[in-house]
């Protein structure tokens, strides 16, 4: 009788039972990992209060498009701000620089300008605005107002001084015979100095008429001058003469400066009257006598020599009064 052989068979080293655990087990791995490869940086963004901020609901936009969303907002350790963790997209890495800015967008009605009126339906939202500096920062100190200058507008930023306050204000209009082409970014009155400084910005193509000849004055209001002639009133455009602004040119018979660079100091008069009393930079004071009469020649009236203006005429003097006037010498204005 024959022994029955035995059957061997080779036993799977996987049991099928298995192969839905293990497809979620890689699925969950793929996710895991492409969460962390596509995640975004994390960044802190320091406010002087909280107003408008929601963790979970306040949406940081570029451009109207949603880079990120506040996780977080909370109190700094001097308790005197606020610190926002805000979770932003990758493709927002490459704008956070040295020079990136901040501000919180809600809306704003003044006299003179309506924005931010789409909050009022979608709420208050952060605005990103990227800058030119070395990449990787991740801790800003957010601007409490929006910038009234884009950071990479072209153009020419100047420093005005005046030694009275005048009306002019952040965001009034800088004028050319007229034409708005720049506004006031910022005045403030420096304490040590005793002065009153104003940073505008001139855009582009505009700022090629500033050269150093030009001057700069207030146009704020309505300025009404009376003498015998009659009555002159000079103002300036519309929102100028409701809410200020400063205008600048070349005084008559001034020839043409040189271009200027960024940050170049001007002196702020207080009138246009004021510039073309004395235009010149340095110059002499003379005495003319005239035995005829002068009837029509008055303060401003140019100087000429062969067609071209030398100088103008300060003061008209009586005979007797001239000694005096020579003792007491005149006083000249520079820019």
């Amino acid at each position: 009788m024959k022994g029955e052989e035995a059957i061997v068979r080779r036993a799977h080293a996987l049991s099928s039972v298995w192969f839905i655990p293990i497809l979620a087990l890689i699925l969950g791995l793929y996710m895991v990992v492409h969460n962390w490869v596509s995640q975004g940086p994390v960044i802190e963004i320091a406010f002087s209060t909280a107003n408008g901020l929601e963790p979970g609901q306040t949406r940081i936009k570029y451009r109207n498009v949603d880079m990120g969303v506040v996780d977080n907002v909370r109190l700094n350790e001097e308790f005197d701000g606020i610190i926002a963790t805000a979770k932003l997209d990758k493709q927002a890495t490459p704008l956070l620089r040295e020079d990136t800015r901040f501000w919180v967008v809600t809306a704003q009605v003044g006299l003179d300008r309506i924005t931010g009126l789409d909050t009022l339906l979608s709420g208050a939202y952060i605005q990103l605005s990227p800058g030119s500096g070395e990449e990787g920062r991740r801790s800003f100190d957010a601007l409490d107002q929006p910038p009234l200058t884009p950071t990479h507008a072209d153009g020419l930023r100047l420093q005005l001084t005046s030694s009275h306050a005048t009306s002019v204000s952040n965001g009034d209009a800088v004028l050319f015979r007229g034409f708005r082409v720049g506004r006031v970014e910022n005045v403030r009155f420096d304490p040590v100095s005793r002065i009153v400084r104003y940073v505008i910005f001139i855009d582009a193509p505009y700022h090629e008429l500033v050269n150093s000849s030009v001057r700069f004055w207030d146009v704020s209001g309505i300025a009404i001058t009376a003498t015998t002639e009659g009555v002159e009133v000079n103002t300036g455009s519309l929102d100028t003469v409701l809410l200020g602004g400063i205008a600048f040119g070349t005084p008559p018979g001034i020839p043409e400066g040189e271009p200027v660079e960024h940050n170049a100091q001007f002196r702020l008069y207080e009138t246009y009257d004021e510039i073309v009393q004395n235009p010149y930079t340095f110059g002499t004071y003379y005495v003319a006598s005239f035995s005829q009469t002068i009837k029509g020649l008055a303060p401003g009236a140019p100087v000429e020599y062969r067609g071209i203006p030398i100088g103008r005429v300060e003061r008209l003097l009586l005979r007797e009064s001239m000694s005096e006037a020579l003792a007491e010498g005149f006083e000249g204005r520079g820019r």
